[in-house]
């Protein structure tokens, strides 16, 4: 007995004595980076590695193209999307993006952008963590693994490219400079001991029971930001704006978070300019891009179709219907994959996640097709606020020590088991899916490289989606639909406008393993004057030579 308390207490002063070394001012510039640094490192690879093995498809190529056409000199008019890249989300973040992936081969470029922005959104979750929440490096530590292997990351990460993933480190940073400059009357901290964490609600939490003590927990004086730390801010805020514009809803939700909690005239400005932000472009831009269509409407055909007002009016007017979507399985589902590998902390410091619940109401009530990677963009706006929530919830449920807030080892251990469990059973990067081996060396990836470089540049062609990323950087590339049941009429369609046509049989999911509508395919575009220039392993390529 004697010899396990003495382990145990060497364990603990061992434990001790490297947080101390750890817990400097040094040991916080460092650690941060040297984290983001090593997630690029893993999110790069998995991501080139997908598109190294034709497993990107339509997403990728029409940035690529789009990409592309604004280095060109023409508008983004894609002919993948058929309408203006801007035309969907007022990306408009897409023309600094395109500048930079000029300098390189366009699809890559993009891909490891968007990694390291993912990347990159460690670093002001650290600086949340330990400046704002005052927790300890080790709690600290866990928080930014559980960010770091979070599904909704790494799915987002292989989920083809999305301008909007950079708002995901923008909106961190914003929160962060938003909070800059608050200090406490007397003390640097919350004087809270609220272990074990069942008890970390306090009655004050409850809603409307004391709503001002709710949204403001302890009293704090505000100071000013400094003029380069609101230059940041805004600048972080242009960021998420340009990067999609239905983002100006959380923008305005989060403005008037802030005005609650203190900084009426910057929550005031937050609030207007996204708002404003959100109104111009869903009143004026979109429309003028998409030949006068409200964009926004196809997904909520169920509640109007005629503007956004008409889909606003269904919505108040057919409450049941909104929650019927809202709280899907599919829906409930996600919300869950979202709190569950934080062990359901964020709730503890719910508020905090209040600025996003407006747009992610929205998100979940859309008709959009409804898988990992379609569903990886939307949850952006939740997601900063989950792991800003988590990091505030940590704070809640712990216990001052002089100046940092110990966190009982037991729900530390909680949060890094669930993220790691949860990344294991929902993470494309899964190890079940061994990333490691991504891609594998088949002749199969091999022959699509070579089929791909039979097409010369400019040419107008039609492929199956497999090859889109590595063909779209021209005017015309079009995706081959093979989703039929008929090959005949595949080919039929396939001919029309395009001198080149490449046919991956496995993404035909009817009829692609059929040898004889293969070769019914093959033959009315003979007959139409195609020839068959490569033939080789699932992989056809044909052009038009009459």
């Amino acid at each position: 007995m004697n010899s396990s308390n003495n382990w145990r207490s060497w364990l603990e002063r061992q434990q001790l004595r490297v947080q101390a070394r750890l817990d400097t001012k040094s040991a916080d510039r460092v650690i941060p980076w040297l984290m983001a640094a090593i997630l690029f490192a893993a999110l790069e690879w998995v991501a080139l590695a997908r598109f190294w093995g034709f497993d990107h498809g339509v997403n990728l190529a029409s940035v690529v193209q789009s990409s592309w056409l604004i280095n060109e000199g023409y508008i983004p008019e894609s002919t993948l999307l058929g309408e203006n890249y801007l035309a969907a989300q007022a990306s408009f973040i897409i023309y600094p993006l395109a500048l930079v992936a000029n300098i390189f081969s366009t699809a890559q470029a993009l891909l490891t952008m968007q990694a390291l922005a993912l990347s990159l959104g460690l670093v002001p979750l650290w600086k949340i963590a330990r400046n704002e929440t005052s927790l300890g490096v080790g709690t600290s530590i866990v928080l930014a693994f559980a960010y770091s292997i979070s599904a909704a990351v790494h799915n987002l990460n292989l989920a083809g490219f999305h301008p909007e993933s950079l708002a995901l480190p923008a909106l961190l940073a914003m929160v962060l400079h938003t909070r800059l400059g608050r200090r406490h009357p007397g003390s640097q901290l919350e004087s809270v001991n609220l272990s074990p964490i069942s008890t970390a609600i306090s009655a004050s939490e409850v809603p409307f029971a004391n709503w001002r003590r709710w949204w403001a927990v302890t009293p704090l004086e505000q100071s000013k930001l400094k003029k380069s730390d609101l230059i940041w801010l805004w600048f972080f805020v242009v960021v998420v704006l340009l990067s999609r514009a239905d983002l100006g809803l959380l923008i305005a939700a989060y403005g008037i978070f802030v005005m609650v909690e203190g900084r009426r005239q910057l929550g005031w400005w937050l609030a207007s300019v996204g708002m404003a932000w959100l109104l111009l472009v869903v009143w004026v831009i979109q429309p003028a891009l998409a030949d006068g269509q409200y964009v926004y409407t196809q997904f909520f055909s169920e509640y109007g179709t005629d503007n956004p007002l008409s889909v606003f009016w269904g919505m108040l007017t057919n409450p049941a219907d909104l929650l019927r979507d809202i709280w899907s399985q599919s829906n409930f589902t996600a919300v869950v994959m979202l709190l569950a590998p934080l062990v359901f902390l964020p709730l503890v410091a719910y508020r905090y996640l209040l600025p996003a619940v407006p747009l992610y109401v929205l998100y979940l009530a859309a008709d959009v097709p409804s898988d990992e990677f379609n569903e990886a963009a939307q949850n952006i706006p939740v997601l900063a606020f989950v792991f800003v929530a988590a990091a505030f919830a940590l704070k809640r449920s712990g216990q001052v020590l002089v100046e940092r807030v110990r966190v009982n080892r037991q729900v530390i251990f909680a949060l890094a088991l669930a993220a790691a469990v949860f990344y294991i059973n929902d993470a494309a990067t899964s190890p079940y899916n061994s990333p490691w081996r991504w891609p594998e060396p088949q002749t199969q990836e091999e022959v699509r490289l070579a089929a791909a470089e039979l097409v010369p540049d400019g040419a107008v062609v039609r492929a199956s989606p497999s090859f889109l990323p590595r063909l779209a950087e021209r005017v015309g590339v079009f995706e081959l639909d093979t989703t039929g049941e008929q090959a005949r009429e595949a080919a039929e369609e396939a001919m029309i406008g395009v001198d080149w046509i490449l046919l991956d049989t496995e993404q035909a999911p009817v009829w692609g393993d059929q040898l004889l509508e293969v070769q019914r395919f093959a033959t009315v575009l003979r007959q139409s004057g195609y020839e068959l220039k490569f033939n080789q392993a699932d992989t056809l390529v044909f052009q038009y030579t009459s």
